[in-house]
């Protein structure tokens, strides 16, 4: 049975697998061939955009952008209909969007710089066989050495933070894009600036009664006396009105541009990423941001009376389990984020484990799962779970995303 729960594969490396694929493609492709860069590397960031656009499309964040720009429309007539409250409006939705597009750079700065050292190590050796007499086969080796180990180096990263493949090759993407994202970023902050108002000058004509005084004359013997006459004049003005301008539109495109590609709670929160960890009742399965109160306090209450452990609160729990045939929820499995405790009743022993702990994991079965936990001490741990097995397999998800 060790050797079989050895054998299973404790987390998802098939993400950071291809990221090092891909990197490597490029990178070999260029050793061999040095001039290959001009295709290489327009690949690399071709792919990188392609594979952006569309984990915008298939994850749902393009409603984002679009939903930004439709805000900043209503913002728009809102000023023209209300004169002093939708400016206000206007001038802080541009500073808010100019705000955030600020943080998404600061964040993208790193992958930025990585990316430029990468693109760097690629066009090297390629551009000193351009310029030079000879071709210098000790400066692809050090190039390519030396984008090697940053490939190898970034790709654990990516590892150690047990996302799934797709959002592991978003990452990927976007490292490689920040670069050009960044650029894009500012270009659009300075364009909202100079186009959040504009002026529109209009000329009217109008035309007005003027006064004109005639002087006295003589029409053949006769004495015309002075006198005063109104005659029309057509008059010009020009009027210089401020109206909103597209700076709020594009502002807030970028600003959810810039939302779509920041990764910064990636590694922080991985569970909250993924729908299939979501909350679902039907299969005896919350997630902390759903989470049956009631439910997990019997829990907790049932564990924290019947074992002389540390008491567990509710707001440490992320994942709980209810394994009770009618949702009393006294017994099931709750998930931290250190730590996963297990109590079933008298059927199996409670047992509260590190998740550090944890080396291996498997589950089996077909009428209930049950899980099979090996520990670095060669402990051996396993529970049934009766109520759901789609319940079980989203638990066994969730702990084989945890474990580090």
């Amino acid at each position: 049975m060790t050797t079989e729960m050895e054998s299973e594969v404790k987390r998802t490396a098939a993400g950071p697998l291809l990221c090092f694929i891909i990197m490597m493609s490029a990178g070999v492709a260029i050793f061999v061939m040095p001039a290959s860069f001009l295709i290489a590397v327009p690949a690399l960031v071709l792919f990188s955009m392609g594979y952006f656009i569309y984990y915008l499309i298939h994850t749902g964040q393009h409603k984002k952008i679009l939903s930004g720009i439709i805000i900043s429309l209503v913002i728009t007539i809102l000023v023209m209909m209300i004169p002093v409250f939708g400016w206000i409006a206007l001038s802080l939705w541009i500073f808010y969007n100019i705000l955030r597009s600020l943080k998404t750079i600061k964040n993208l700065l790193p992958g930025a710089l990585f990316s430029a050292i990468l693109f760097a190590l690629l066009v090297t050796p390629g551009i000193h066989n351009f310029s030079a007499y000879s071709p210098s086969a000790q400066l692809s080796l050090i190039c390519f050495i030396a984008y090697t180990s940053l490939t190898v180096i970034y790709c654990l990263r990516l590892n150690r933070l047990r996302l799934d493949t797709q959002t592991t090759l978003f990452k990927c993407s976007m490292m490689w894009l920040s670069a050009p994202m960044i650029f894009l970023l500012v270009v659009s902050i300075v364009a909202s600036v100079r186009t959040a108002f504009r002026a529109q000058t209009s000329i009217i004509q109008s035309k007005i009664k003027v006064p004109q005084q005639v002087s006295g004359y003589m029409r053949g013997n006769t004495a015309v006396q002075g006198y005063t006459r109104n005659i029309t004049q057509t008059i010009t003005t020009t009027s210089t009105t401020l109206l909103p301008g597209s700076g709020a539109v594009a502002a807030s495109a970028a600003r959810s541009l810039g939302d779509t590609t920041s990764t910064e709670g990636l590694s922080r929160d991985p569970w909250h990423m993924n729908d299939v960890t979501s909350t679902d009742k039907a299969l005896h399965f919350y997630r902390d941001d759903e989470m049956d109160t009631l439910k997990l306090g019997k829990f907790l209450t049932s564990l924290n009376a019947s074992i002389k452990m540390p008491l567990l609160r509710a707001e440490d729990v992320l994942f709980y389990f209810d394994d009770t045939v009618f949702g009393s929820g006294a017994r099931g499995v709750v998930i931290t984020r250190s730590e996963m405790i297990c109590d079933l009743g008298k059927a199996y022993k409670c047992f509260r484990l590190e998740l550090s702990d944890i080396k291996a994991l498997s589950i089996s079965g077909s009428l209930n799962k049950t899980i099979k936990i090996l520990t670095h001490h060669s402990a051996q741990h396993q529970f049934t779970l009766t109520q759901s097995n789609k319940g079980a397999e989203k638990l066994f998800y969730v702990l084989n995303t945890l474990i580090p």
